[in-house]
C-alpha cells in the first residue's frame, strides 16, 4: 500500500504523531509494546523527512542510529501539548 502526502500534510502527520506519543508515553517509567510500536512507526516517518523537506523538523543522531525532532518541530508542536496539560489540570482542580 502507498499512501501519498504534501509536504504540509506530513508535517500535520508529524505534529500529531508527537501529540499521541507525548500523551500515551510521558507518563510512563517503561515503553510497553505498544510504546515500542509507536517508536517504530515514529522512526519510519521521520525518516522520510527528506522526501518532503521536513530536514528542519527531523534529525539523525549518527551515534545512536536514531531520528529526532529538532527544536524548530519542538517550538511548533509543543504548545499544544502544554495547552492539553493545562486543561487537564484546570479540570482537574474543578472536580
Amino acid at each position: 500500500m502507498k499512501i501519498e502526502f504534501s509536504e504540509e500534510q506530513y508535517r500535520t502527520l508529524l505534529q500529531v504523531l508527537y501529540w499521541g506519543e507525548c500523551v500515551s508515553n510521558s507518563y510512563k517509567s517503561e515503553i510497553d509494546e505498544q510504546g515500542q510500536q509507536v517508536a517504530a512507526l515514529e522512526q519510519y516517518l521521520f525518516s522520510k523527512a527528506k522526501e518532503f523537506g521536513a530536514e528542519d523538523w527531523i534529525a539523525f543522531e549518527e551515534e545512536k542510529k536514531l531520528f529526532y525532532p529538532t527544536q524548530a518541530m519542538q517550538e511548533a508542536t509543543h504548545p499544544k501539548v502544554i495547552e492539553f496539560e493545562e486543561t487537564i489540570l484546570a479540570r482537574d482542580k474543578l472536580n
